[in-house]
């Protein structure tokens, strides 16, 4: 009964007990050393009842879970730049070896561990940085993409390449009033879209009307399933970045992108068969086709070219075509579809197209008087010729042999010589040279009456 000892609580002494055994042939010391002082109890933990016993092997699991290298944590922490977990005492996973005896607190970390601290110190210091700095680029991005983004515009995707603006307009106005219809036309073929286009409400609370359109995505429009979205402004920041890069150029030259260099070379063609072969019109007429969009200048020439030809159908065709696609006419280009109308001897709509461009508050030229002079000479109105002379008079303060030989034209077809006579003097009082046409003219208008000496006399000072 010598190897036997009782470890309970009353018969146990305050001091810590020794107790040695002796054994034959292996003579060994065991010491075992129990404090029974109890330590403060933890808060979350519930106390434990007084008759636990003491596992016989605590000892064991103690040396066995104590980690080998304690900094090898740390090294990865400071090599990775992840923050470690915090470290678990023994204590708290050995629940009954730490009421019994408490570890010791673990020792403080050694100085290289601070130095291979400091870079993850400076790259967390760098992170929030960025992180600071993103919410802002984030910000600055999302102002640009709204900048360009106009309220109360949707975009309307998928419609039928034959509609027409007001049908649009009429089933869209269900949601709010209308300030325009945009549908985006083909570069080939201008009668017709490309299938999508924007409409843009008006007034305010465009915007509500936007939304209220956007909510009828996917409904049917004359046999086509409608793509209904709240316009993102990316075709006016594409169009932006356009014109940049254009006004920009590149070192000093002009930015042209691949279609602007295939409509300039068009027009090259074209202008170059109007000079070069104005008798084969199909050449002239394909060569204006083939450009895309023409602008203000090549219809100008087209009108003119069909009035050359005396075609005023087609010169008034062209011009209606033009406006269609939204290009203002000028001044040219009404001079050059009077001009068609002159050649036609169509007088009347001639002075249509005056009237309608004073009521556009366009100016006649003094080419446009002339036009319209010769127009009625051609006529044999010398009335009406020569009131659009005296108004042309009154209008512009320098008149040129032009004007003046379709006059004398005028006066010389009706025989009235006296008046011919009259404004040659003018003319050379005005000092405008008289060029070889008005001696011709005034040798044909003595022909007509017969006055053989006057006719002598012009021949005499025109060698």
């Amino acid at each position: 009964m010598d190897n036997i000892l009782s470890l309970s609580a009353p018969h146990f002494p305050h001091t810590p007990a020794t107790l040695l055994t002796h054994k034959p042939h292996h003579p060994t010391t065991t010491s075992l050393s129990f404090s029974l002082k109890q330590p403060p109890p933890p808060s979350p933990t519930p106390p434990e009842p007084h008759n636990l016993h003491r596992p016989p092997k605590s000892s064991r699991p103690t040396r066995s879970k104590i980690p080998k290298n304690p900094f090898k944590n740390l090294l990865n922490s400071a090599t990775t730049h992840v923050p470690s977990p915090p470290s678990h005492s023994l204590s708290a996973k050995l629940r009954l070896s730490s009421k019994l005896s408490p570890p010791p607190p673990p020792p403080p970390p050694p100085p290289p561990a601070e130095q291979l601290q400091e870079p993850q110190s400076q790259g967390n210091d760098e992170i929030p940085d960025a992180e600071n700095r993103s919410p802002s680029s984030s910000l600055a991005t999302s102002q640009e993409e709204t900048e360009f983004r106009q309220e109360g515009k949707i975009f309307v995707g998928n419609l039928p390449n034959w509609i027409k603006k007001h049908l649009v307009m009429e089933f869209f106005r269900q949601f709010g009033p209308i300030k325009n219809v945009i549908l985006i036309k083909g570069y080939n073929n201008f009668e017709k879209n490309v299938g999508f286009g924007f409409v843009i409400y008006d007034g305010p609370a465009a915007e509500k009307s936007a939304m209220k359109a956007v909510e009828f995505d996917g409904v049917e429009f004359h046999g086509r399933v409608l793509t209904v979205k709240l316009d993102d402004g990316r075709r006016l920041k594409n169009k932006a970045e356009v014109r940049a890069r254009w006004v920009a150029g590149n070192n000093g030259e002009e930015f042209r992108s691949t279609w602007h260099k295939e409509r300039e070379w068009h027009r090259r063609e074209f202008r170059k068969a109007v000079e070069t072969q104005p008798e084969n019109w199909q050449a002239v007429v394909s060569a204006f086709e083939r450009i895309k969009k023409p602008s203000r200048r090549e219809f100008g020439l087209m009108v003119n070219y069909y009035a050359r030809r005396g075609d005023m159908h087609r010169a008034r065709q062209t011009f209606e075509n033009m406006r269609a696609r939204g290009i203002e006419p000028t001044l040219h280009v009404y001079t050059n579809l009077i001009h068609a109308y002159a050649v036609g001897r169509d007088m009347e709509e001639a002075l249509s197209c005056v009237r309608k461009m004073k009521e556009e508050g366009i100016e006649m030229s003094l080419v446009t008087y002339s036009i319209i002079v010769g127009g009625f000479a051609k006529m044999g109105n010398a009335e009406a010729a020569d009131h659009w002379f005296e108004e042309a008079k009154e209008r512009h303060a320098t008149l040129n042999a032009i004007i003046y030989g379709n006059i004398i034209y005028a006066q010389c077809q009706t025989r009235n010589m006296e008046r011919a006579e009259a404004l040659v003097r003018d003319m050379e009082e005005e000092g405008i040279d008289a060029p070889i046409d008005i001696y011709h003219m005034m040798m044909d208008g003595y022909t007509i009456i017969g006055n053989e000496e006057k006719c002598l006399i012009v021949f005499e000072r025109l060698k």
